[in-house]
């Protein structure tokens, strides 16, 4: 009888074996995704008032980027909180970034 040897990685082994390629591209997915749920996240805190300082908190970069940016950047920001019904709480996040929050 043959017996293969085993390797015994361990989870930790197996991000360590991972390629600077796989990396880059687990970088990129999640800047994507977060970028993606900030429209979502506008929506959610404009619906359940709770979650408006936690959008600001969370989603501060993108706030900051959709009030001082360039418009290259900013204009899209603003429309895609728009479309998903959240442009009231960016502007309160607005109006909060002015008061000094």
């Amino acid at each position: 009888m043959d017996t293969r040897p085993t390797t015994r990685g361990g989870p930790l082994y197996w991000l360590w074996r991972r390629s600077w390629q796989f990396w880059i591209a687990v970088g990129v997915v999640m800047s994507v995704l977060y970028v993606a749920g900030f429209g979502p996240a506008c929506w959610l805190a404009g619906v359940e008032s709770q979650f408006a300082t936690q959008l600001y908190e969370y989603y501060r970069p993108l706030v900051l980027i959709a009030k001082d940016g360039p418009t290259v950047f900013s204009a899209p920001l603003v429309w895609y909180a728009d479309t998903c019904g959240g442009g009231p709480v960016l502007k309160y996040a607005f109006e909060a970034i002015e008061s000094g929050y």
